[in-house]
């Protein structure tokens, strides 16, 4: 109750102040509907604050503060703000409620910005934006508002909630960052100004067109032509095609020698003919797969040369070996 009726007394008086301004201006009439006005909106605003509605507590309070902004006005909006967690902004209200009320010796506005700012300088958060490297005509400016070039580095008050940073200087990048802080927070931003891209200057360009149009020897991997592929599939197809000759040969031979062998013997047992026939197949299984594998082979080095000799193109193959058959799959 008795916190009430102190509230009530800062708000009459901070009345009667803004009505004594008006009065002295030579109109008692409008000074004394101004300060109808302001009592009303004075009252309101207590009722506001005792419901807990601080930002339309605030937004009245405001509206008298354009009359006459007193002691007691500066403590109720640091209030308000207090309540609405702006702790910071509210610290600087009390600060400068204390210091007003001291030029006016307003005694009771004095005890209690005392027993609100103490136990609110914790909770304040703080920030300090530290801007490297250290260039002459660095700006920098937290949530819109310029930043003094001594409180760079400093660690400054702030209050909760998300705030926005842009840094800006000579021949750097302009730089911007935010930050999220909560009360009780001691941040430290660091901001990096990076260098802008170096403009590209008429001698330079005609530098770079001399350039491009010089001569340039091909990448590695173009400077000559790969031959290992190409050599290693034609000796394969050689050695393959020589390997079904032989085979071939081997067959004629396993040919004559069963022919003899079943001459002599088809009198003594008539099936013996037949077992002389296998080594004969075999052989001839053994030419028609090389010469078939000779024949891919063949393929695909026409392919890797015709590759090389032409314009460069990505390719695989491989060659896929099955019962009784060889063939190749792959793009060229």
């Amino acid at each position: 109750m008795a916190s009430s009726f102190l509230r009530s007394g800062l708000l009459f008086a901070a009345l009667a102040a803004a009505g004594t301004t008006v009065t002295s201006a030579g109109r008692a009439e409008p000074g004394d509907e101004a300060l109808s006005f302001a009592r009303a909106l004075f009252v309101q605003a207590e009722r506001d604050e005792d419901a807990g509605h601080w930002a339309d507590a605030r937004a009245r309070l405001e509206q008298v503060a354009k009359m006459k902004l007193t002691a007691g006005v500066r403590y109720h909006i640091a209030l308000c703000d207090e309540h609405l967690g702006r702790v910071a902004t509210a610290l600087a209200g009390f600060t400068a409620a204390r210091d007003e009320a001291i030029a006016e010796n307003a005694q009771d506005v004095l005890r209690l910005v005392g027993q609100e700012t103490s136990p609110l300088v914790a909770r304040v958060p703080r920030l300090s934006i530290r801007v490297s490297p250290a260039v002459a005509g660095t700006h920098v400016t937290l949530d819109g508002a310029v930043v003094p070039p001594e409180q760079i580095g400093a660690t400054v008050p702030v209050d909760p909630g998300l705030h926005r940073v842009e840094a800006t200087a000579p021949g750097r990048a302009p730089t911007r960052m935010e930050v999220t802080l909560n009360e009780r927070d001691v941040t430290f931003l660091d901001v990096v100004l990076q260098p802008t891209a170096v403009p590209e200057t008429t001698g330079s360009r005609a530098a770079g067109a001399d350039a491009a149009l010089a001569p340039h020897p091909p990448p590695a991997s173009q400077a000559g032509p790969n031959l290992v592929a190409p050599v290693v599939m034609t000796a394969a197809a050689i050695a393959l095609a020589g390997a079904g000759v032989g085979a071939y040969l081997a067959a004629g031979a396993a040919h004559d020698d069963a022919v003899e062998q079943c001459k002599q013997s088809y009198t003594f047992a008539p099936d013996a003919c037949d077992s002389l026939k296998q080594p004969v197949r075999t052989w001839d299984w053994l030419a028609a797969g090389a010469w078939a594998g000779a024949a891919v082979s063949a393929t695909v080095a026409v392919v890797l040369w015709v590759q090389k000799s032409g314009p460069a193109r990505t390719g695989s193959g491989q060659l896929v070996f099955g019962p009784g058959s060889i063939g190749a799959i792959g793009s060229f």
